[in-house]
């Protein structure tokens, strides 16, 4: 798919991420690969919302968001839920999806579960090729 076709900004930063190898690169190296899902969110989705599309992949996914200040995509790996994790309190339903954004990027590493999942995941930030 070229970049003229991609509908929305978020998809053609995604999509122009990675058709850079040095990214593709990073990427791997943080539990993505080409069968996990890359899931668009946009900043004023609710929390609830985005984790409701990741519970459907039944699968770990990677959720895109595009900081709109910058333009840059913003990335989290999430596990599929998993009944060998502690069972932690579910997110906040009330949220947007920046807010759990900013909380991994700080924890760089959490636990969480959505009312959705009966299991708890782990979201980890994938920093940019030029965040390391």
């Amino acid at each position: 798919m070229s970049i003229r076709n991609v509908k929305s900004p978020a998809a053609a930063a995604v999509q122009l991420l990675l058709s850079s190898r040095n990214e593709r690169d990073q990427l791997h190296a943080h539990g993505w690969s080409e069968d996990v899902p890359i899931i668009l969110a946009h900043p004023t989705e609710l929390i609830d919302d985005v984790l409701l599309r990741v519970g459907l992949q039944n699968h770990a996914v990677v959720v895109a968001l595009l900081d709109e200040a910058t333009q840059l995509v913003e990335l989290v790996h999430l596990s599929r839920p998993d009944q060998a994790l502690e069972r932690v309190v579910e997110v906040s339903s009330t949220g947007y999806i920046t807010e759990l954004f900013d909380q991994v990027r700080t924890a760089k590493c959490m636990t969480l579960r959505s009312k959705y999942w009966q299991h708890s995941a782990v979201a980890h930030w994938i920093p940019r090729e030029n965040e390391q």
